[in-house]
């Protein structure tokens, strides 16, 4: 640990350039480097903050700790970046599924909650934990956040319990945006949504056009699927 922060402190000192491959230095320590590393994501230099973020990408599980505990940052911009990261880091992550869902209902800021909620989707495919804690966001006040929420349970998909349904289910919601989004995300499952034909073929007589059409392209996925 020693020569983690020796390292970390002698990047510090140095240009960004010199920084820069300094801190994908600091990958190679693993785990008890990342802290630090996710500290270089608010450096001064452009260029050392996109090799902090690649190194913490490629890190996969060894980074989720310090990115989750980053998720309570107080500047907007980290907390946002650090619920990126993790959604790029995608299954890997899955420890940090509580911490994301959290941030997704509950942080001030709505850039941070977006964030949050697709990467939870990310980072709980096929998870029924994540399939729960996504669809209860499917009754937020706000028709953005119902509409990331339905983005990211495409992103978990129908091997998670639940999910169809509720995608199902906001084929009726107040608003149109919502109702168009509920049908991409049935699209994107494709041939495992089945279940949701009757919700579809009814939702054919939508008074939005985006929406019809949509959900023809939805059915027409859910029908359909490529030869194998």
């Amino acid at each position: 640990m020693l020569a983690v922060g020796f390292v970390g402190f002698e990047v510090y000192t140095l240009s960004p350039g010199v920084r820069a491959g300094g801190v994908r230095g600091l990958g190679f320590f693993g785990a008890p480097a990342m802290p630090l590393v996710v500290g270089y994501c608010q450096d001064e230099s452009a260029e050392v903050q996109a090799s902090a973020i690649e190194v913490l990408t490629h890190s996969g599980a060894a980074a989720v700790p310090a990115l989750t505990q980053h998720l309570s940052h107080p500047d907007v911009l980290q907390r946002r970046m650090a619920a990126e990261i993790l959604g790029n880091i995608g299954p890997p992550a899955a420890e940090a599924l509580p911490a994301l869902l959290e941030a997704g209902a509950k942080d001030p800021k709505f850039d941070v909650r977006k964030a949050a909620i697709l990467a939870a989707g990310l980072v709980g495919k096929d998870n029924e934990a994540a399939a729960r804690g996504l669809i209860g966001l499917l009754e937020d006040d706000s028709p953005e956040i119902r509409k990331s929420a339905l983005a990211a349970l495409a992103r978990v998909g129908a091997g998670a319990k639940g999910v169809v349904a509720a995608l199902a289910g906001r084929l009726k919601d107040p608003n149109a945006r919502v109702r168009r989004e509920a049908a991409e995300a049935l699209e994107q499952i494709g041939p495992a949504a089945r279940e949701a034909i009757p919700a579809l073929t009814e939702a054919l007589a939508d008074p939005d056009p985006d929406v019809r059409r949509e959900v023809e392209e939805a059915l027409t996925a859910i029908r359909h699927a490529p030869a194998e």
